[in-house]
């Protein structure tokens, strides 16, 4: 068993665990917001109801791929260089690419037909749908990739143009998704009088915040894997906003 210099173990080991953490607390996060949306609009949809379970059951799912991935790393794998080489690549992370690659669409998706709702057009969440399904799919393939692959450095450097793809796609429909969100709901804005003014200003403002903080990680994730390809730095991103 190989011993480990203390600063590998604090610049990659710790990321994980930093990321794993601040993960497991937005979920809990999640948690409580679905909890309270059963409990305030008991009259939705049942599509809208089962929705939303299937997403918290897509965080539930990634959450505990990653635990499960950072114990086998931290803890199964203590002291052991394969630790932060991550070779072989620990199968719950592999699996939370399965459970990344579905939530990140399925919730696109639906922003995508809320901007249908708004638009009452069908090109533009066409288009968004398609990258969606585009992006799914790269996520698939990109989950036997990481089962194949020995390490997790081995799989960047062969699949590295898989990963920027799938980023640059998610961007591309979350900035397509705010833009549109915003330009629809900012023509309704001078027909609109009193608390009907206040609440499409405050979804216009969630719509670019959410827009503009999944797009600026999706920019951090490639640029840190591009100049710190041999620690996890950008795979704590990943695991905080995939």
């Amino acid at each position: 068993m190989s011993t480990i210099p203390s600063p590998v173990v604090t610049g990659s080991i710790g990321a994980l665990e930093i990321g794993t953490i601040v993960m497991t607390f937005f979920f809990g996060i999640g948690t409580v917001q679905t909890f309270h949306y059963y409990r305030g609009y008991p009259h939705d949809s049942l599509w809208l109801k089962s929705f939303i379970a299937v997403v918290w059951l897509c965080e539930l799912g990634h959450t505990i791929s990653v635990a499960w991935g950072t114990y086998t790393v931290t803890v199964t794998r203590f002291g052991d260089l394969s630790g932060v080489t991550l070779d072989p690549l620990p199968l719950g992370f592999a699996w939370s690419i399965l459970f990344s690659g579905l939530l990140g669409p399925l919730v696109q998706g639906f922003f995508a037909h809320r901007v249908h709702v708004f638009s009452k057009k069908i090109y533009i969440p066409l288009v968004c749908w398609a990258a969606s399904l585009l992006r799914l799919s790269g996520s698939l393939v990109a989950v036997v990739k990481a089962v194949k692959q020995p390490s997790l450095q081995s799989y960047g450097e062969s699949n590295g143009w898989l990963i920027m793809l799938l980023l640059v796609v998610g961007a591309f429909v979350d900035i397509t998704v705010a833009a549109s969100l915003c330009y629809f709901l900012g023509r309704e804005r001078p027909f609109a009088i009193g608390r009907t003014v206040r609440m499409l200003d405050q979804l216009m403002a969630y719509t670019i915040e959410t827009g503009l903080v999944t797009s600026l990680t999706a920019v951090t994730i490639l640029v840190c894997l591009k100049t710190m390809p041999n620690n996890r730095e950008y795979y704590s991103f990943h695991l905080l906003f995939r």
